[in-house]
């Protein structure tokens, strides 16, 4: 059935379930070929039915086919010969990966097909809670991804093709991720469900404990009893081949008290919490927590004392190495005055306790923070466009990103006369230096992080025939915002220095920023004033970029799982 590169050909063996009755199939494949653009033969001149209340199950080596045929009959790829038959609009496809959006919480992520197929707010609220419900995960809806175990989330994935009702489902190999005693469960968890809901049959594999392709007298026969309970005869290919699997080791835990006792186990965190619940969920029972038996804890109060001791250590000692240098080191080092650095102690009384000086240096700060922010705005709305446009279309990336690249590149000491004589000496010079230097990281992140959606969440769209806008303000936007914020925090470092480059080339106005400040102090030989100047432009970075950081965390730290650490 799949053929592969070089004339080698394996054929996975199909396992069916026959009903009593025949009626018209619900999914067809005829004479189906797939050849991919570099020459590998996915699959060969392959024609089956499948019928309502049927399992079929595809079995074969990795590579040979299994995932390009769902894919053809999901409408995903196109096959080079043949046809398929389906209402591709009863298709419920459920991936490898739980292909969850880590953005959404549990209920969001069981609504987003029904939002796709623009189903209303509470009729898809409705489904998705009796979908969440039927699969065992009541309770935990307001979880992100990154609060569930990997049976946790196929269940949750498994919720949210169930959520449209379809009438054919696909399972591309939904549970080879997880471990064997969650795959154990949730394979019988999905017989169950489709027994009681939709009247199907017990995995036929589970039932014979392996696939023999040499059919022999027996091998169509009733069907014994197991726990599946499997009704009807099997249908069983005519094709030559050794057996895929002797047999299916059977599973000796089911009976472990352990589980059950894993319930009452400490849970101090979210991870406990979703362990004891598929403890509970393995030894067959609800997967509820007792609250009496949690300890409280408060989100977020636990503070390592690293978290401000080693900061505070590391501006001791610079203030050490500063005061040690204005004694000792400016002589002994480089040879100069002990003036030309003046200590910390000088700094302070006379660039912040002085109240002229530090009116000066507040309204320097103010006209520094005005170009800083004006050009960064600027910076993003423009890198930003930028790189959405990139995104969607390879020319324009092609087009554009090397002349971003030669910007970056190019001295702003270079092209001062050019800045000076298209914007004039003035502010508008500023804040194009300030935009010049803090573009590129927004463009190179926000492109990066829209490009590097996973391929599965992709499909996951496609399916649902979204269009490119609510796949970019759906999937993209929403998965590249860590990204995003990322260019964000250091653009807005890079907007400051930008700000102070830009007000030592373009002096014009009355508007003076506190790196004019800092030369009108320079060549008055006021150096305390100047190193004051120079700590005000340092604070205001910082701030930025601690400013930005926290409203990244705001956006996406609920759910990014890279936004802080577990211990």
């Amino acid at each position: 059935m799949a053929e592969r590169t070089q004339g080698h050909t394996v054929a996975p063996t199909m396992v069916t379930q026959m009903t009593d009755s025949v009626p018209a199939p619900a999914l067809s494949f005829n004479g189906v070929s797939m050849v991919y653009p570099d020459g590998t033969h996915a699959l060969s001149a392959t024609s089956f039915d499948v019928r309502p209340g049927e399992f079929v199950t595809v079995v074969g080596p990795s590579g040979c086919g299994k995932s390009t045929l769902l894919k053809i009959a999901s409408g995903l790829h196109a096959p080079s010969t043949g046809s398929v038959d389906v209402d591709l609009k009863k298709v419920g496809y459920v991936f490898q990966d739980a292909t969850l959006l880590q953005w959404r919480t549990v209920q969001r992520n069981v609504e987003l097909l029904a939002e796709l197929e623009g189903v209303g707010k509470a009729e898809r609220a409705k489904r998705a809670s009796e979908a969440i419900n039927l699969v065992g995960l009541a309770g935990f809806e307001s979880k992100y991804p990154k609060q569930l175990s990997g049976g946790m989330k196929m269940r949750a994935s498994l919720a949210r093709t169930l959520v449209l009702d379809p009438k054919v489902f696909l399972f591309d190999e939904p549970f080879g991720a997880v471990d064997e005693i969650t795959r154990e469960r949730l394979n019988d968890e999905v017989i169950q469900l489709f027994e009681r809901e939709r009247r199907a049959v017990h995995h036929p594999l589970d039932q014979r404990g392996g696939v023999p392709q040499h059919p022999r007298p027996g091998d169509e026969r009733q069907a014994g009893q197991h726990r599946g309970q499997l009704r009807h005869p099997l249908r069983l290919p005519a094709q030559a081949g050794a057996a895929v699997r002797a047999r299916v080791r059977p599973h000796q835990r089911r009976d472990l008290g352990i589980a059950a006792r894993c319930t009452r186990m400490s849970l101090t965190e979210d991870s406990n919490a979703q362990m004891a619940a598929d403890a509970a969920l393995i030894h067959g029972v609800a997967p509820t927590i007792d609250d009496s038996l949690v300890p409280p804890v408060k989100e977020g109060t636990r503070i390592s004392l690293s978290t401000y001791l080693g900061p505070f250590v590391v501006f001791l000692l610079f203030l050490a190495f500063w005061e040690w240098m204005h004694r000792v080191g400016m002589e002994l080092l480089l040879d100069k005055r002990p003036s030309l650095l003046p200590s910390p102690v000088t700094v302070i009384d006379q660039a912040f306790l002085d109240p002229i000086v530090r009116r000066q240096l507040l309204e320097g700060l103010w006209w520094t923070t005005y170009a800083a922010f004006i050009g960064l705005a600027i910076s993003i709305v423009i890198g930003m466009t930028l790189a959405v446009l990139m995104a969607q279309a390879v020319w324009a990336e092609r087009s554009i990103y090397p002349y971003l690249v030669a910007l970056q590149a190019t001295p702003v000491l270079a092209i001062v006369p050019i800045i000076y004589s298209v914007f004039g000496g003035g502010m508008s010079s500023r804040i194009y230096v300030v935009v010049m230097i803090s573009i590129f990281p927004i463009v190179t992140n926000t492109l990066f992080g829209l490009t590097s959606v996973d391929a599965s969440q992709h499909d996951l769209f496609t399916l649902r025939k979204a269009s490119r806008f609510t796949r970019l303000f759906k999937l993209q936007f929403p998965s590249a915002m860590p990204a995003i914020f990322t260019g964000f925090r250091i653009s807005a470092g890079l907007a400051v220095i930008g700000a102070v480059v830009g007000e030592q080339f373009f002096r014009q106005g009355q508007k003076p920023g506190i790196g004019i400040v800092m030369e009108q102090f320079r060549q008055k030989l006021r150096y305390p004033q100047m190193y004051g100047g120079l700590l005000v432009a340092s604070a205001l970075g910082i701030t930025v970029f601690f400013v930005f950081s926290f409203i990244g965390k705001l956006v996406v730290g609920h759910w990014h799982e890279a936004t802080r650490r577990n211990s």
